[in-house]
This record gives structure tokens, sequence and C-alpha cells, in this order.
């Protein structure tokens, strides 16, 4: 059982290593460009905030999108892309060249018609490859005061704790030899 414990105790603790490193990444990018979308590999994490593409995306999923080439799109995929300050997360429903540049259509999936302009590959953010039911509601709790004290500073503070009380009564343990006589 202790075995068990201890492997659960370390797997949240590579977690939330990573997590933090993540997020700590994504926040320094950020800073040092504020109008590019922060990645890691080539991977965006983004909230879902309305309801235009249900029932495939519901307000509060987290989906995941990776860099694409525009040529790389076909009908059917869901994009990301910029509208001024505003990014929007559609399916194409049409492809189109004009002039040698790609242009994409989309559409919610709950809207009844297009978008209304032609989206441009310089707007193009990236294609969704994966969706995280319920994960904005997660990533927004964290990133709030509560849930970071929660999810990080707590367990960190129990983890240094732990190891502090480790350290300190590193030097008091006996080895099995002093413990036993007959092990000699």
């Amino acid at each position: 059982m202790k075995k068990v414990m201890k492997l659960i105790g370390n797997t949240v603790t590579v977690l939330l290593v990573v997590i933090v490193a993540m997020s700590v990444f994504s926040m320094l990018q950020h800073r040092k460009n504020p109008d590019k979308l922060p990645s890691v590999f080539g991977y965006s994490t983004m909230s879902v905030l309305t309801g235009s593409m249900r029932p495939y995306l519901q307000p509060g999923d987290m989906i995941v999108d990776r860099i694409v080439k525009a040529e790389e799109i076909k009908v059917g995929d869901v994009v990301t892309y910029k509208i001024g300050s505003s990014l929007v997360t559609h399916r194409v429903t049409e492809v189109l060249t004009e002039d040698s540049k790609i242009l994409l259509m989309t559409r919610g999936d709950a809207n009844n018609t297009d978008d209304g302009k032609p989206i441009t590959e310089e707007q193009l953010i990236g294609k969704v490859v994966s969706r995280i039911p319920y994960g904005g509601y997660i990533a927004r709790f964290i990133r709030s005061p509560i849930g970071l004290l929660l999810i990080i500073v707590i367990p960190v503070t129990f983890m240094l704790i732990g190891e502090v009380k480790n350290i300190l009564s590193g030097g008091k343990k006996k080895t099995k030899e002093e413990t036993d006589p007959k092990a000699v």
C-alpha cells in the first residue's frame, strides 16, 4: 500500500511540476509577445466561451490547437482564427483560392449561415486537434487566486515541509545494523 501511495504522490508531483512549468513558460511567452498566442511545441490551449460550435464544443471545454499551414486545412476541419483582437473557432465549409492565396469559409456548427468573410492565411491560428471537456473551467479555476492556492501553493508547501522534515530527521535515523545486533 505504501508503494502505491508513493507512486501516486510522485505522479501528482510530476504533473504539478509540468503544469507550473508550462504555465510559467506560457506567461513568459505572452509577456514577450502579447500579440501572439502562447504555444508549447506548436500547440496552444484555449477555453471555449460560446455555444457557436455546439454540440461538438461546449462552453467551458478546452481545445488544443496545432499550428498548421493553410494548405493543410480541409473542408470539415475545425480551425481557430483571429478577427481583430478576438479568437474564433469554427468549422471550415469551403477552401477557396484567390490570386494564389488560400481563403477559408467557416461556420459555427450551431449557426445557420457561413461567417461573413473568408479568413486569410494570416488570420489562421491553428487546427483543433483535441478537446478536453470542462478543461476550460479547470484552467480558469487554476488561474484564479483560490485555485492557485489550492492546486499549486498548498501542495508545494506540504512537499517542502516534508522534505525539510526528512532533511532534519535524516541524521537521527538508525541503520539496520544499529537497531539489530544480530544483523552484523
